[in-house]
């Protein structure tokens, strides 16, 4: 009986090994979108993301801050896009990967002389990295 028991236990734990180190690695990632001089500008600012489940999703960064945080998988790929409202208001967007920043860029908005209006934004993507 003693010997099925250890026999029990020692398959037990080779099955949680095995286990443990077939599953991939998350990452905690955040998305964070600031004004980077603080001023009385009282805009919203739509931001597009990529979530959790890699579905595209909109959110308003009200008053210059935004963030967003999710655990993703290994190799899953990693978007944020902020359209400014104007060409004066500098905006910084970020991505941080398990608390190391990831990927920044600041900038603002610019006009499209063809449409007279914000032509483009703030986009920067990537994915986490590959599981070990």
């Amino acid at each position: 009986m003693k010997h099925f028991l250890l026999l029990v236990f020692f398959a037990s734990m080779g099955a949680l090994a095995i286990l443990s180190c077939s599953k991939d690695k998350t990452y905690q990632v955040r998305y964070t979108v600031q004004r980077t001089i603080p001023s009385a500008d009282t805009n919203n600012y739509l931001v597009t993301f990529y979530n959790q489940v890699s579905k595209v999703a909109q959110d308003t960064c009200y008053n210059g801050r935004w963030s967003f945080e999710f655990m993703a998988d290994a190799a899953q790929f990693i978007y944020v896009s902020v359209f400014p409202p104007d060409t004066v208001t500098d905006l910084t967007v970020s991505i941080i990967v398990d608390g190391a920043v990831f990927k920044t860029l600041t900038g603002k908005g610019f006009i499209n002389p063809k449409y007279n209006r914000i032509a483009d934004g703030i986009t920067i993507f990537g994915a986490t990295p590959e599981s070990d």
